[in-house]
């Protein structure tokens, strides 16, 4: 399953005939942001880092349920990407 498609379905709790020619948080950052307001409303918080060149771009995940002791982290080019790639390994139970 496509990432775009795996978000949709395991995160956003779309159904699977879900038309996702409108929906590309890995690319489109109003779409990666509907990403951070749902795993807010699950229970986690969010924090964005990057090295101030653009070079590293890191987005984190934390658990509300154990004070934020549990956290995902996911590096990647793009804040969008690195959205997407915390968010799954929240699902993973990737910690």
């Amino acid at each position: 399953m496509c990432l775009n498609k795996r978000i949709a379905v395991e995160i956003m709790q779309f159904p699977a005939e879900f038309n996702m020619n409108s929906f590309n948080p890995d690319t489109d950052m109003n779409d990666a942001f509907m990403v951070v307001d749902k795993m807010r409303e699950d229970g986690y918080g969010y924090c964005f880092s990057d090295n101030h060149d653009g070079t590293v771009i890191e987005a984190q995940f934390s658990s509300e349920a154990d004070n934020y002791e549990t956290s995902y982290d996911a590096t990647a080019d793009t804040p969008q990407m690195a959205i997407c790639l915390a968010a799954l390994k929240v699902k993973e139970g990737e910690g």
